[in-house]
């Protein structure tokens, strides 16, 4: 596997792009921080990025992700044409003074999106969180099979359980799990948004 690392002006690293050579169709590799990072805290890979391919993010552990400004789980894209599939195990969330999601996945070209959860995703977030997220902004299909608890909680903003979004063809969602728990003191609450260009399946 080769790398490429971005240098700035303070000589850290501050982006670092693996590219698997041609004729390899898995790679695994590892994040290490280079900043002062205190023993027992967590860090981890916020963005996955991939074009014209397929990205596949698969989570067996917990992830918790904590910060005073927006705070992500898993964030994973495909910018332009691909699939996307994202795995997760437990997954919590929680943001002092802006934003919270879950899982925010989607593709900007024609390919599929599809979450699928085993753990459950908990997101508590001043304005406005959200537990799963996923959308295909061209011509791809949209597939969130949730067979757990999802609690989203807010205090100004909207809580949604599950948004579901294709542009340009299929939705389909599966929520089988024990509760889908959306709450907002002073917005909208909303346990499932299903939005499709063809047909959208609820169940």
């Amino acid at each position: 596997v080769q790398d490429r690392r971005d240098l700035r002006h303070d000589g850290r690293i501050h982006r670092h792009a693996v590219v698997v050579p041609a004729g390899y169709d898995t790679a695994q590799f590892w994040a290490i921080t280079l900043t002062n990072t205190p023993a027992g805290e967590i860090f981890f890979v916020d963005d996955l990025n991939v074009r014209d391919n397929t990205a596949n993010t698969a989570t067996a552990g917990a992830i918790t992700a904590q910060a005073y400004a927006s705070a992500t789980g898993i964030m994973s894209f495909v910018s332009g044409d691909g699939t996307l599939y994202i795995g997760h195990g437990d997954i919590d969330v929680s943001s002092d003074y802006f934003y919270g999601v879950g899982v925010l996945a989607s593709t900007s070209g024609i390919g599929d999106v599809t979450v699928v959860g085993t753990g459950d995703v908990t997101v508590d977030a001043a304005q406005g969180a959200t537990g799963i997220w996923a959308y295909a902004t061209v011509g791809g299909s949209v597939s969130v099979d949730s067979g757990v608890s999802i609690y989203a909680s807010t205090k100004y903003g909207d809580a949604t359980g599950i948004i579901a979004q294709s542009y340009g063809a299929d939705v389909s969602v599966s929520a089988t799990g024990a509760a889908i728990d959306a709450t907002s003191t002073y917005g909208n609450a909303t346990g499932i948004e299903a939005y499709a260009y063809n047909d959208a399946y609820v169940y």
